[in-house]
């Protein structure tokens, strides 16, 4: 019998990311798949040269315009919501985090009741 190869074994914790290089293989080919489990090949030199594409812009460059699809009521503004607004719901819900963590639920008793009664 052939002695055992030793193999370098690396353990991720459970909330770590993902390698940025996870399912691509030295080549550059990634492999992946669709929710319906239909498996996709990609080839690395494909990818980069279809990242420089008119189609790969948001929003694409030579896209037509479909009232109230692609443009709203003749403003020539993008679907895409602006930094400002953006910035709006971020705030909002940094807001409703904070309000999350500093509720206290024994707030609602008041200060003249306590908890736990003890009899002295």
């Amino acid at each position: 019998m052939s002695a055992a190869v030793p193999v370098n074994i690396r353990r991720a914790d459970a909330d770590a990311p993902l390698p940025a290089e996870y399912s691509t293989t030295p080549h550059g080919t990634i492999y992946g798949s669709t929710p319906g489990g239909t498996r996709v090949i990609y080839d690395r030199s494909t990818l980069l040269a279809l990242s420089n594409s008119d189609l790969s812009k948001t929003p694409p460059a030579k896209m037509m315009f479909v009232a109230g699809v692609t443009k709203t009521n003749g403003d020539n503004t993008s679907l895409h919501p602006s930094a400002a607004n953006y910035r709006k719901v971020a705030e909002l819900k940094r807001q409703e985090e904070e309000k999350k963590k500093t509720y206290n639920p024994f707030a609602v008793l008041g200060d003249g009741d306590d908890v736990f009664d003890m009899d002295d």
